[in-house]
């Protein structure tokens, strides 16, 4: 069995998410079919490991570059009634053993060409475990912001990579599990 950090217990045992305040799911890796690999993620799969939702997203890292990322064009969300950018970015991920992860990258924006960019170093995450990995949306917390950045009236395209210290390096079985805007009193 797995390890839950953090209290992404709580969520679990809430189907209904109740225990949170205010959350915006923006993808609970329901169809696999709807996400694309990018750099040099391959074997994109439904995994019946998962946090929330129905499935997770499995993907594995092949040589090639340091990055192994997966995205996703949504249908556009308007989070700007319910969020501002004191609120929180999250995502739940399960790494396998010895991924060797440098970092984790989240990207939210209306395009491939347009959004903010977290980096969440590797050094948070246990391997083998679901990590909850969070920050707060406001612009300076925020790595990046490519293009116009993150518009919080029109979410449409999501992205998360992990990036190794080395090209060669490679993993199995990495599984993005959600991926989540929640208000600043759920923290």
């Amino acid at each position: 069995m797995t390890s839950i950090r953090g209290d992404l217990a709580s969520i679990e045992a809430s189907p209904a998410m109740r225990a949170l305040r205010d959350v915006l799911l923006i993808d609970d890796i329901h169809d696999s079919n709807l996400w694309d690999a990018t750099d040099s993620a391959a074997n994109l799969a439904a995994s019946p490991l998962h946090v929330l939702g129905s499935n997770g997203l499995s993907f594995d890292k092949i040589a090639g570059t340091l990055d192994a990322g997966v995205s996703r064009l949504l249908t556009p969300l308007n989070a700007s009634a319910r969020f501002s950018t004191s609120d929180f970015v999250e995502l739940v991920l399960f790494t396998p053993a010895s991924t060797g992860a440098a970092d984790v990258i989240l990207r939210l924006g209306t395009d491939a060409a347009n959004y903010a960019e977290w980096i969440f170093s590797g050094a948070l995450m246990n391997d083998a475990e679901w990590n909850r990995l969070t920050a707060q949306i406001v612009a300076q917390n925020a790595v990046a912001q490519v293009g116009t950045g993150l518009d919080l009236r029109s979410i449409e395209f999501v992205q998360v990579i992990i990036r190794m210290n080395a090209v060669g390096k490679t993993f199995v079985g990495a599984v993005l599990d959600s991926v989540l805007i929640r208000g600043d009193g759920d923290a």
